[in-house]
C-alpha cells in the first residue's frame, strides 16, 4: 500500500487522474473516464455541535476503480460489506485498484494498485539534478587535479 497526497496525480488502469478530487468527481457524476469507472463510499466526519453540522463538510473517502460498470458494482458491494478500520478506511489489496483519503488536505491517503505519476516525475527531476551535480563535481575534480599538478 502506498501513501499519497490528495494532490498527487494517479494513474489507474492506464488512465491518469489529476488528483483524488477528480476521481471523486467522476464517481459522483457516475461517468467513466476513458473507460475507467469510479465509485466511492464515504462517511461524514463526526459532528459534535451545531457549528460542525453547519460548516464541516469533510468526508472520509474510499475510492474504487474498475474497467466495467458490472465490475464496479461488484466491488462496491464487497466494499460495503468490508469492516472499516480507523477513520472509515476500507482500503484493501483484494479490491485493488482503490484509494482512500481522509478528506482533509493535511491528511495523507493510501492506495493500492495505483501508480503515482508525481512519483515518476519526481524521480525524473531528481535524476536530472543528480546528473547535473555529477557533471559539476567532475569539473571541480578536474580543476583540483590541475591545481595540484601545478603546485608541485
Amino acid at each position: 500500500m502506498k501513501t499519497i497526497r490528495n494532490t498527487d496525480k494517479i494513474r489507474v488502469l492506464g488512465v491518469t487522474f489529476k488528483d483524488i478530487h477528480e476521481a471523486i468527481t467522476y464517481a459522483q457524476e457516475g461517468k467513466p473516464k476513458k473507460g475507467v469507472y469510479v465509485g466511492v463510499i464515504s462517511e461524514r466526519y463526526p459532528c459534535f455541535d451545531s457549528h460542525d453540522y453547519a460548516y464541516d463538510h469533510r468526508r472520509y473517502w474510499n475510492i474504487i476503480f474498475a474497467k466495467s460498470e458490472v465490475d464496479l458494482n461488484s466491488k462496491l458491494a464487497k466494499l460495503n460489506n468490508t469492516v472499516h478500520s480507523i477513520n472509515f478506511c476500507k482500503c484493501s489489496a483484494t479490491l485493488a485498484p482503490m484509494a482512500y483519503w481522509g478528506g482533509d488536505s493535511h491528511y495523507q491517503g493510501y492506495c493500492t494498485g495505483v501508480e503515482l505519476t508525481d512519483d515518476i516525475e519526481r524521480v525524473f527531476t531528481l535524476s536530472s539534478a543528480l546528473i547535473s551535480l555529477r557533471y559539476r563535481l567532475q569539473l571541480l575534480i578536474g580543476k583540483l587535479k590541475y591545481k595540484i599538478r601545478n603546485i608541485d
